[in-house]
């Protein structure tokens, strides 16, 4: 199926599915927006399921070039007093929240699914801004926590297997010889043991000298 806005349409347009049937697993009831000056794809694959293609992207029409839009949910009010239970849900790709009454104003997240992507801009007073910040932070801190042990037990994994297989892997540190002690206690010193021997001969009028250096 194929669903195009009629030209001129300024408004988005939900679309329902049949009886029992779903719309990106959106049950019929509920529906799902179309978006202005969109184009969508309906594809049925197996019996009672739609699923879409360019949903939430439109076009710019006018002749201004090749441009893309994609949807978009303005004014929203986040729900006062905060809790998951009855708080404001996001609907769109690109969602502008323009209230947040107190700090711990809440919003709704839709189910997550692979590679999607939403943005939420909050164009409130800054309560909520530090809110989303420090969330982000904790959320940071603890991904790079994550991989910096899962890194970790990799690596140990891996040594770990090594010396499994091969009794010459991860001997430890090759022993220090004599110049490598003394460079370690007096750095530059080895650089001057390592210098060759050179010789040096002296032919006065009477004999001959041999000096070393």
């Amino acid at each position: 199926m194929h669903a195009k806005p009629t030209a001129g349409l300024v408004n988005s347009l939900q679309v329902f599915a049949q009886a029992t049937d779903t719309v990106d697993d959106v049950p019929a009831a509920t529906g799902v927006p179309q978006m202005p000056d969109s184009t969508t794809l309906y594809y049925c694959m197996t019996a009672g399921q739609w699923y879409t293609e360019g949903l939430a992207s439109g076009y710019v029409r006018g002749g201004v070039g090749s441009f893309q839009t994609m949807s978009v949910q303005t004014g929203i009010v986040a729900h006062a007093g905060g809790g998951q239970g009855s708080t404001t849900p996001l609907t769109a790709m690109n969602c502008f929240v323009s209230t947040v009454a107190s700090a711990n104003d809440s919003l709704l997240l839709p189910p997550a699914k692979p590679d999607m992507e939403i943005t939420v801009i909050n164009q409130s007073e800054d309560p909520m801004q530090k809110v989303v910040r420090d969330a982000l932070i904790v959320f940071m801190s603890a991904t790079a926590q994550a991989q910096a042990e899962a890194t970790k037990a990799a690596q140990r994994a891996g040594i770990a297997h090594a010396k499994a297989n091969d009794e010459r892997a991860y001997l430890g540190r090759k022993p220090l010889g004599a110049a490598d002690r003394v460079s370690a206690a007096w750095p530059g010193v080895r650089s001057r043991l390592l210098l060759p021997v050179r010789t040096h001969t002296l032919s006065p009028s009477r004999g001959r000298w041999l000096i070393w250096s």
